[in-house]
């Protein structure tokens, strides 16, 4: 409920480029059931994958500041991207 419940802020597809991923280790554990609910949120108001949503799980990360370094180019290099 509260995937969809946060999914519900978020404005129709159209303007934005939204990025999300999850990792499968320490609290990120937990979230891939969460995130995939997001997902078919965001993608019911819209949004299309590699279009103007990018989602993805990340083998072997966790939810913490290094995880997030090593892979922070992702969400920026397809931000940039026409």
């Amino acid at each position: 409920y509260m995937a969809e419940e946060l999914v519900s802020f978020v404005p129709e597809a159209g303007k934005h480029k939204i990025y999300t991923d999850s990792g499968t280790e320490e609290l990120d554990l937990f979230y891939p059931p969460y995130h995939q609910r997001a997902v078919r949120a965001l993608e019911k108001k819209g949004y299309v994958r590699d279009k103007d949503l990018s989602y993805s799980l990340i083998p072997g990360t966790g939810h913490n500041e290094k995880a997030w370094a090593a892979r922070v180019h992702l969400p920026i290099n397809w931000w940039l991207q026409g």
